[in-house]
């Protein structure tokens, strides 16, 4: 993936991060590519301190809670994640698919945010379609070794969780629905 070579040849590795007074993590903007494959992004990727407003995908019909303190734990393990999108469609992940690479993240109030890249030369219908869809468009997170105060309980209170990655999904079979958000620009010269 081009980002992962740009990261590995200016000597960033994708799993160090930098932490910046406001508590976001990753490269810092003078760092990121500026080229025409290189289309960035910026959206919600979930809220802290409170519950989903949908089961995400693998919670067996539970509805979701991060603590901001778990979620800030987790956090740095975005850095270098993909970003991905069903060709032609929005309505699942699709791991199999990656578009681009999130390389800075934060809270701020119960939003979480991403910003990174969509590698456009590659995937320029989803680029296009990222761009001229930002209120229809969301996005959700993809995580493992995840682990729930009690598996029994109808919102499920993660104790702790790895960032996997992120994808483009319609607002409207997102976990936290019309609260993410992701908004594209053209390319950076």
């Amino acid at each position: 993936m081009a980002v992962h070579n740009y990261l590995r040849q200016h000597s960033l590795d994708a799993r160090r991060h930098t932490l910046h007074a406001r508590g976001e993590v990753g490269v810092s903007s003078a760092e990121v590519p500026t080229h025409d494959n290189a289309q960035r992004f910026r959206g919600v990727l979930l809220r802290v301190d409170e519950a989903s407003a949908k089961s995400p995908g693998g919670a067996l019909g539970h509805k979701v809670y991060i603590s901001r303190e778990v979620c800030r734990k987790a956090l740095p393990g975005l850095i270098g994640m993909p970003i991905n999108a069903r060709q032609g469609s929005y309505d699942e992940h699709s791991k199999g698919n990656p578009i681009g690479t999130i390389l800075r993240a934060g809270i701020d109030g119960k939003d979480v945010w991403v910003e990174g890249v969509i590698n456009k030369k590659y995937h320029p219908q989803e680029a296009s379609v990222i761009r001229a869809n930002k209120d229809k468009l969301g996005l959700s997170y993809e995580i493992g070794n995840v682990a729930v105060a009690d598996e029994s309980a109808a919102v499920w209170h993660l104790t702790s969780f790895t960032f996997e990655g992120a994808s483009v999904l319609l607002k409207t079979v997102a976990a936290y629905g019309n609260r993410t958000s992701i908004a594209a620009r053209r390319a950076i010269r």
